[in-house]
């Protein structure tokens, strides 16, 4: 009887590690998909399109966050959260398009020296971060997307926000020569 009690907890056991295992590679795969999606944006732009794109994207979140008509815009799908969400991201990525092209042409491309692999991932990885901590803050993206805790505990915290948003900068900054 104690074998058959010990061989049902084991199964929960796998039946829960292999159901959480499972949440965790896909909210992971989506991270890993974003930073795929960057680092391939990255190595085609140069050196100049990291730095565009990683102001650009400061410019576009604080430009989204003060724009005055948002929630007037907003409003007129109010009915249907997921063209909200759909209107909301077209908004952002298009705050962040317009400096992104002023910005490339006016970057100068010596600013990080030889910048290798490794700083490519880092920058990557930071804008990927900084871009989630704020759809969790400034976009209500948790109403479509249920996260792991995991992902919750590393980006839903108010404390967290600001250096998950200050990240890429620092970067720029480490490897500015």
């Amino acid at each position: 009887m104690g074998s058959n009690l010990s061989f049902e907890a084991a199964n929960e056991l796998i039946q829960s590690t292999t159901a959480n295992a499972g949440t965790f590679i896909n909210d992971f795969l989506l991270v890993i998909i974003l930073i795929g999606l960057m680092l391939f944006f990255m190595f085609r732009s140069g050196r100049r399109g990291v730095v565009s794109l990683t102001v650009a994207v400061y410019v576009g979140v604080t430009l989204y966050t003060l724009f005055p008509f948002k929630d007037a815009v907003l409003g007129a799908t109010a009915g249907a959260p997921l063209a909200s969400l759909s209107l909301m991201l077209v908004m952002l990525v298009g705050f962040t398009v317009v400096p992104y092209v002023i910005l490339s042409r006016v970057v100068v491309t010596d600013f990080l020296g030889r910048s290798g692999v490794i700083f490519l991932l880092m920058i990557s990885f930071l804008l990927t971060a900084m871009l989630l901590a704020s759809a969790y803050h400034i976009l209500p993206i948790r109403e479509f997307y249920a996260f792991t805790p995991m992902l919750d505990a590393l980006f839903a915290p108010k404390e967290f926000f600001f250096w998950w948003f200050i990240s890429p900068l620092f970067a720029l900054f480490m490897f500015a020569k």
